[in-house]
């Protein structure tokens, strides 16, 4: 197929994830269970493209990366409801097809991110009452940022980060079918090298809402809020807070007709109060650099139906 301009992509790519793994768990007490293991990664993408989506170009391009990533968890039971955790593991994460989508992916220089994380925290699971609260570090590197000017999108890494925070979530249970459900985060998210906040990352989350189960009903309310970010590195294009109501509402049906032995029906309305607050940078403007905005999608309404068979 010749390269037009009226061919928006026209390409195929594949992405090959082995990935071979030994685990141990070792329960050194009645109440002691320590587990360790290491995986190997090995991942390769390929592109190949008459119309590469973004440039327009042909291309024929892989790449292969590969990690060793060990991990050691330890958790202890301080009671039949109560238990505490301690967690330590390596992370991987290949670059993302959409680096590919240039003219020469090679001059990107694009590394993979990797994490070293590390996380305690504890749980307590009784009738009617669900607690949690940990508290984690991730010491991230070669972390993968963007950004757009003109037409054109641009990948780099930003460099040796951390992130640490802490995090609590509560469910409990009204009766009747209907549950209290709350979490919250406190989080930080900085450039390792000059301490300057990350992009995209907010100073703190939180969610409220009501949950029902009973029967064939299911439904959720939650209100969702994200806090303050940066658009842009540097500390640049700083981004207000913002909350949005979500509402959803299931029915299923069991052995509705011959030969099917379930069927779910949903309905969602997101965005209830059709907020339109600003929610990321969408990027710069070619000519004189003017930053551009996204802002949260309107109302909207979703009917769903599936079927077990």
């Amino acid at each position: 197929m010749p390269t037009s301009a009226a061919i928006d992509r026209y390409l195929s790519d594949s992405l090959t994830d082995m990935q071979t793994y030994a685990e141990y768990q070792w329960h050194a007490t009645d109440k002691l269970d320590v587990t360790g293991g290491v995986k190997f990664v090995n991942f390769r993408r390929t592109l190949n493209a008459t119309v590469n989506q973004g440039t327009g170009q042909p291309i024929d391009y892989a790449q292969t990366w590969t990690r060793d990533l060990p991990s050691l968890d330890m958790h202890y039971a301080l009671s039949d409801h109560w238990s505490a955790y301690a967690q330590w593991a390596k992370g991987f994460l290949a670059p993302n097809l959409n680096t590919f989508y240039s003219v020469d992916p090679s001059i990107n220089q694009v590394k993979p991110e990797g994490t070293t994380n590390e996380q305690i925290g504890t749980a307590w699971n009784s009738d009617g009452l669900t607690l949690s609260l940990d508290a984690y570090h991730i010491d991230f590197s070669n972390k993968i940022e963007k950004r757009k000017v003109g037409t054109q999108t641009q990948f780099y890494n930003a460099g040796g980060a951390i992130y640490k925070g802490l995090e609590g979530e509560a469910t409990v249970a009204i009766g009747d079918g209907f549950s209290v459900y709350g979490n919250a985060s406190l989080n930080r998210a900085r450039e390792r090298v000059n301490n300057q906040w990350l992009p995209n990352a907010p100073d703190r989350t939180a969610a409220l809402g009501v949950l029902f189960d009973h029967g064939p009903w299911s439904a959720s309310m939650l209100d969702k809020y994200v806090g303050v970010r940066y658009g842009d590195s540097g500390q640049t294009q700083r981004l207000g807070g913002y909350a949005t109501t979500d509402l959803a509402l299931s029915y299923m049906f069991v052995h509705p007709l011959a030969g099917v032995r379930d069927a779910t029906m949903s309905f969602k309305v997101g965005n209830i109060g059709d907020t339109k607050n600003i929610y990321a940078l969408a990027g710069y403007t070619g000519q004189d650099g003017t930053p551009l905005y996204w802002t949260i999608p309107e109302r909207s309404f979703e009917l769903d139906v599936s079927a077990h068979l």
